[in-house]
C-alpha cells in the first residue's frame, strides 16, 4: 500500500526549512521525497507541479515571475508521469509545495486527484499560524520579491494574495476532499519544540526523522519574529538573521553533494 503524504504549506509557515529538512533525510525511515529538480537550489519544492493544477487565470507568484510554464493538459500529463515515476510501490512519499495552498475549485481537485492516482491514500498536512502574523509575514515576502505593486494592483480573483487566499476553512475544506487532514500549529511548535520541523516530522509518522535538524531555519525572518514574539521581544528588522546571517545551511546540490 502507498500513502502520498501532500504538504501545503501555506506560506511562510516554515515550508522551506521543512523542504530542505527532507532533502537532508531523504531515503530515511522508509520515506521517498518527490523531487522536482535535483539541480535547482531547493530540489524538494514542487511549485512547477503545483502550478500545472491551479486555475490559469490567478497569478502566483512564480507565474509572475516567470519561473513556471503556463497549465495546460500536456503540462499536466508531464507532472503526473513524472510523479508516478518516483512513487513507490509501497510505502510512503511526501511531495511539498506552499503553491498548493492556492487550490480551491473543483476542477483542480478533479485535475490533482488525477494525477494522485498512483498512491492508494493521499495525507494532507496543513501548517496553521496566527492569523496576523501569517498575512504580515506573507505580504513582506511579496514585497521582498519586488511583486507587491503588481499583485496588490490585480482584480482580486486574479491576485493570489486576495482575501480568499487567507480563508483557512476554505483551504481545510478543499483539502478535506482529498484525505483526513493532518494539522500542525505552527506557533504551538515553536513555544514546545523551538522549530516547526519535529512537529511536521510527527505529521509524517516518523519522530525523530530531523532530529539534530531544529535549526535549519532556511527562511527565518518570520520564524524569528514568531520566537520573539512568544518571548515579549520583537527584533529589529535589520537584525543579523533577518539579512539572512547566523543560518544553519543544508547542503545542497553543487555544494558538496552530488
Amino acid at each position: 500500500m502507498a500513502r502520498l503524504f501532500l504538504h501545503a504549506g501555506p506560506h511562510k509557515t516554515g515550508t522551506t526549512s521543512f523542504q530542505m529538512a527532507l532533502w537532508e533525510r531523504r531515503g530515511q525511515q522508509d520515506l521517498a521525497v518527490y523531487v522536482e529538480a535535483a539541480s535547482r537550489k531547493n530540489p524538494v519544492n514542487a511549485a512547477r507541479f503545483a502550478n500545472a493544477f491551479t486555475r490559469p487565470g490567478l497569478m502566483t507568484m512564480p507565474r509572475l515571475k516567470g519561473q513556471v510554464p503556463a497549465p495546460d493538459a500536456p503540462l499536466r500529463a508531464a507532472m503526473r508521469a513524472a510523479l508516478a515515476a518516483q512513487a513507490p510501490a509501497r510505502g510512503d512519499m511526501v511531495i511539498s509545495s506552499e503553491a498548493f495552498s492556492h487550490l480551491r475549485g473543483t476542477r483542480e481537485a478533479a485535475a490533482l486527484r488525477a494525477a494522485l492516482a498512483p498512491f492508494d491514500s493521499v495525507i494532507p498536512i496543513l501548517v496553521r499560524r496566527n492569523p496576523a502574523d501569517w498575512r504580515a509575514a506573507r505580504q513582506d515576502q511579496l514585497r521582498k520579491t519586488g511583486v507587491w505593486e503588481t499583485m496588490t494592483a490585480l482584480p482580486q480573483g486574479r491576485s493570489s494574495d486576495g482575501p480568499w487566499y487567507y480563508d483557512w476553512q476554505a483551504l481545510c475544506d478543499f483539502w478535506a476532499g482529498f484525505g483526513a487532514v493532518r494539522m500542525v500549529d505552527y506557533d504551538a511548535a515553536l513555544a514546545c519544540d523551538g522549530s516547526v520541523l519535529p512537529a511536521l516530522a510527527r505529521a509524517l509518522d516518523r519522530p525523530g526523522l530531523f532530529d539534530g535538524l531544529e535549526d535549519l531555519w532556511l527562511n527565518r525572518r518570520g520564524e524569528q519574529w514568531a520566537r520573539a514574539d512568544l518571548a515579549g521581544q520583537i527584533p529589529p528588522r535589520d537584525s543579523a538573521q533577518d539579512t539572512g546571517q547566523n543560518r544553519t545551511q543544508a547542503t545542497r546540490p553543487g555544494k558538496g553533494m552530488a
